[in-house]
Formats: structure tokens, C-alpha cells, sequence
């Protein structure tokens, strides 16, 4: 392991006097340290109280504790490949979310993922497991928020993009995708029943990889559609002007509730992101991932699928009324409909007590279903 260089005093232990000085104390009161026990773990420790802006930090705490999420994660491992040598997957965070975790494995000098494309977000429990896809061009750790609020007797497996690690050919057709990782779950669970869900651009991922199941004779138990768009293509399928009229209704309503600057500033940051103009040099690597998901989507051919399905949706997707009426004309089976109250687009996936409403609403539909075919 290649470490920068750290200062020493004249006797060689290490110079702690000498070390820069750290962030602003926004450490949990009542927490007991684990300090440090070598230079590779220190320099961890810097890394995390710089990017997340806590200290002190200590060897056991978890990342996602911390305030972690995916795009913190791509600085971190980039400069920690910068530190060590050393590219591991984003997706190592999810079975190594501490320091001390995280250490162990770069000591070890062969080490190598026990996955290829199905991720171990929680293995354990007794419920089938529940196979998730993240946002196009992103990586599994998008939902782990979601994750750490669903039972631990509900296995969790999130589904990798192929393309998004070094020397990877990306897949460029949803149906491709979803053809490569019904042949990964069939292997790793050979035998329904099968609850698979995605998130955005992955429920459309999500979405054909039940009706491929579905196609092969297999046992679809539950797909879960999570606050996505629907597809843009399909049979007898057009966008009439009263659904641009549901958008430009959207527009104004989030204008006159959040501001026009705020609204403005999401849209610039969304062009932004469009362009291929990233923020941080670190998230360079998703620009073409991004482009090739995004004319994925635009040439998606969506055809029915009749197998059960939850739509679980935020307010503010619930408001463009043609999302509901285009995923229930695709999903031709029972159909389940609902909406998280008072809530957004980000809220429902990523932070707070919209979260956890959503796992429970997952879950009492997961539940549900394992029941019937018990």
C-alpha cells in the first residue's frame, strides 16, 4: 500500500503536532472513539473528516452514518486510488462501510469482489431476495439509505450496471441489460418467486427484467416501480399535448412552492449534467454511461407486462398525472398505486422520514405477497 508521506518527528512514530488542523468539531456527543492504529487508517480518518465535514471520526463509525452517499463515495475512492494504487468498486461499501473495514481490505494485496453484477447490500434474513436497480448511471450505494431502513429478515441484492468499472463493454439496450441480469438472478436464485424493483431509469430496467422472467415461465412475486418516469416508447403509444400541459402545470407548481431561483438552480445543475460538464473531475467517468442510458430510455420499445406491481410514487412525480396512467397501461396485472404524502423526488429515496415511509410501504406489499405463495 502507497501512502503520501506523513510527517515524522525526529525518532521516526509519527509527528501528530505537524498534521494539518482538522475540520469543525460535528462529532455525536456521547460517542467513544476508536482512534486510529496505523498510518493507512489515519490517512482514511483525513479523508473522511475532510469530505464529510465531521470530526473527530472514528475507525467503526459507518459512512452512511456519517452523511455518506454515492457521490461522496466517487471522491473518496478516487483519491483513495490516488493514496494506495488501489481502484476498488464503489459498491464495496455496502459490505465494508467503516474504516476499519475499508483498511482491511486494502492491506490485502489480491483482493478482489466476490461479485460481478449482483451486490450484497444485505444478504442476510429469510424473505426471497429482493433484487434492486439503481438510477441510470449510477452505482448500487444510490440506495443505500433505502436499504438501512427495510427489516433485516428482507435480503437485498442491488443489480451493477456493467460498464461502470474499468475495461467493461456497457450494455446499450434496456433489453440487453435486463437479459444479461435475468441470467445472473436465475443462476443465483434458480427458482422463483421473484421480487425485483428498480429506481428511475432502473424501473424501466426493473420493469423488463419481470416481464423477461415473466416470459420464461418464471415466478414474479412483486415488481416494484420506485418514483420512475415510464417509458417513453411502446405500442399505441404517443405523448398527447395535455400531458405537456401536466408538465408545464408541474413546472409552476414547484416554481410558487420552492422558488423560482431554487427551481432554476435544479435546472441549470440538470443541463449542466446533460452537457457533460460535471462539478468534480471524479464524476467524469459516468458522462458516457450517462448519454448511452439516456438514448437506452428514448429507444426502450416497453411492452405489457402481467405480473403484480407496486407504483410507489413521491407528491411531486404524482402531480404529472400521465406517469401513473402509462405505467398502469403496462402493468396489465394487479396494480398497485401509492403516495408518499408531502413528499419529492429526492425525499422518497434518499433522506429523512420520507425514506423510511417508503420502505414500509415496499414492505407491507413485499409481505404480502410472500404470504400468497407460502
Amino acid at each position: 500500500v502507497l501512502l503520501e508521506a506523513l510527517p515524522r518527528t525526529a525518532h521516526g512514530k509519527l509527528d501528530r503536532a505537524a498534521l494539518p488542523e482538522p475540520p469543525v468539531n460535528l462529532a455525536i456527543p456521547g460517542r467513544k472513539r476508536q482512534a486510529a492504529r496505523d498510518p493507512l487508517e489515519l490517512q482514511l480518518i483525513r479523508l473522511w473528516e475532510t469530505l464529510l465535514g465531521k470530526h473527530p471520526i472514528s475507525i467503526q463509525d459507518n459512512f452512511f452514518d456519517l452523511g455518506g452517499h454515492s457521490l461522496l463515495a466517487v471522491q473518496l475512492f478516487d483519491r483513495i486510488a490516488k493514496l494506495t494504487g488501489k481502484n476498488l468498486p464503489l459498491a464495496v461499501l455496502f459490505q465494508s462501510p467503516t474504516i476499519e473495514q475499508l483498511a482491511a481490505i486494502l492491506r490485502q494485496e489480491n483482493w478482489t469482489p466476490s461479485w460481478k453484477s449482483i451486490v450484497p447490500a444485505q444478504p442476510g434474513g429469510t424473505n426471497p431476495p429482493l433484487f434492486l436497480v439503481p438510477p441510470g448511471a449510477t452505482t448500487v450505494l444510490n440506495f443505500a439509505n433505502l436499504v438501512r431502513h427495510l427489516p433485516a429478515e428482507q435480503p437485498i441484492y442491488g443489480l451493477q450496471y456493467v460498464g461502470m468499472g474499468e475495461h467493461e463493454q456497457p450494455h446499450e439496450e434496456v433489453e440487453e441489460m435486463a437479459a444479461y441480469y435475468v441470467e445472473q438472478i436465475v443462476k443465483f436464485q434458480p427458482e422463483g418467486p421473484y421480487l425485483i424493483g428498480g429506481i428511475c431509469f432502473g424501473a424501466h430496467v426493473a420493469f423488463e427484467i419481470a416481464r423477461q422472467l415473466e416470459s420464461q415461465g418464471k415466478s414474479v412475486a412483486l415488481l416494484v416501480i420506485l418514483d420512475a418516469g415510464p417509458p417513453a416508447n411502446g405500442p399505441t403509444w404517443h405523448y398527447p399535448r395535455r400531458f405537456t400541459l401536466d408538465h408545464f402545470r408541474t413546472i409552476v407548481e414547484t416554481c410558487r412552492e420552492e422558488g423560482l431561483k431554487s427551481w432554476l438552480n435544479r435546472r441549470l445543475r440538470y443541463r449542466v449534467v446533460r452537457a457533460r460538464k460535471f462539478l468534480f473531475r471524479e464524476q467524469q467517468f459516468f458522462a458516457d454511461i450517462l448519454a448511452l442510458h439516456h438514448k437506452a430510455y428514448t429507444t426502450y420499445q416497453a411492452r405489457p407486462y402481467n405480473g403484480p406491481t407496486l407504483l410507489i410514487q413521491s407528491e411531486e412525480f404524482s402531480r404529472i398525472h400521465y406517469y401513473y396512467k402509462r405505467w398502469a397501461t403496462l402493468a396489465t396485472g394487479v396494480f398497485e398505486h401509492a403516495v408518499i404524502a408531502n413528499s419529492t423526488h429526492r425525499s422518497v429515496l434518499l433522506h429523512g422520514a420520507d425514506i423510511q415511509l417508503t420502505a414500509q410501504r415496499l414492505m407491507k406489499s413485499v409481505n404480502q405477497v410472500i404470504e400468497q405463495t407460502r
